[in-house]
């Protein structure tokens, strides 16, 4: 199954931490926002602020905080090809230590096989390998599944003939051949 790149902060942002004015920063790519957070004001409102900042930026990272306050990110993409940069000027409301990057690489591909024939993740998609029989199907996991279970079966027909059944493009009525050789 495709996994988001995913960090949660082992620190709660306390009323504390925020009117001695946090700095967190986000990497995503090319783009940065660093927010400071300001005396008094709410995790709601702070965590507000830092989203709002990410989508100006078009950054395709997500924030939001658990029931003991600590900050969860996630990137909106799947797979390990997408990651982004945290830093928190505290050890461990965001990085690890105060005011270093932490780099978040955890993004996972899908991983599976048709038929046990070899298939290649990338995100959320599985496709068939080159060269075998399942090269052009591609197909997008989108539910929860247990690490290394099967999730589902996939039938394909070739040979079908489709007609048109009625006045509307999805009236059709499809007839599968066993064979069109003689």
């Amino acid at each position: 199954m495709g996994k988001r790149a995913t960090v949660r902060g082992k620190v709660p942002l306390s009323q504390n931490l925020i009117n001695r004015e946090e700095s967190i920063t986000i990497r995503d790519g090319q783009e940065h926002v660093q927010i400071v957070t300001i005396p008094n004001e709410s995790i709601r409102d702070f965590i507000s602020r830092l989203q709002k900042e990410m989508n100006r930026k078009r950054m395709r990272v997500k924030i939001f905080h658990d029931e003991l306050d600590k900050l969860v990110l996630f990137h909106q993409d799947f797979g390990e090809g997408y990651s982004f940069g945290v830093t928190s000027t505290t050890n461990g409301v965001l990085s690890q230590e105060g005011d270093v990057q932490d780099w978040i690489q955890n993004g996972q591909d899908i991983s599976g096989s048709f038929g046990g024939e070899a298939a290649i993740g990338q995100g959320r998609i599985l496709k068939g390998e080159a060269g075998t029989a399942f090269e052009d199907v591609r197909v997008e996991y989108t539910g929860l599944c247990q690490p290394n279970s099967v999730v589902g079966k996939l039938f394909l027909s070739s040979h079908a003939i489709i007609f048109n059944a009625g006045a509307s493009a999805d009236q059709q009525i499809k007839i599968l051949l066993p064979s069109t050789k003689p």
